[in-house]
């Protein structure tokens, strides 16, 4: 990505602004709030370790350090062959879970689409990652 990209991805995989939505969400006692703020702080929990040498600074705006993890979802060099097909059977399994708990067909077509579009993207790090 380019260097333009930067700030907006410190900002958005920021742990500390994430945490103070979600402290404003509970402050507030917004259900919106608090699920978006815990959302995103639960991709940014499990996106930390998944990145080797093309992390994000989780600790803006008060560092700007970059923790770089042993392991990547997308570098093979980085165990992306263990790691992406993990990754993906547990989108599998949470969505069949989710699926499970709607009874509405439409809402079954919904996660169904949903599934398929992560289906999409674990296809793409199979074509990468071997």
């Amino acid at each position: 990505f380019s260097d333009a990209w930067q700030p907006v991805f410190a900002i958005a995989n920021s742990f500390l602004v994430w945490g103070a939505f979600l402290a404003l969400g509970l402050w507030r006692r917004s259900e919106v709030i608090v699920a978006f703020a815990g959302g995103a702080l639960l991709h940014i929990g499990l996106d930390f370790p998944l990145h080797h040498d093309d992390g994000r600074p989780h600790f803006w705006p008060l560092s700007t350090w970059v923790f770089e993890s042993p392991f990547s979802y997308w570098d093979r060099r980085q165990s992306a062959s263990f790691i992406a097909p993990l990754e993906g059977a547990m989108c599998l399994g949470l969505t069949v879970l989710i699926w499970r708990r709607y009874t509405s067909w439409v809402q079954r077509a919904i996660w169904t689409l949903v599934l398929a579009l992560e289906v999409w993207v674990i296809r793409g790090w199979f074509m990468f990652v071997f």
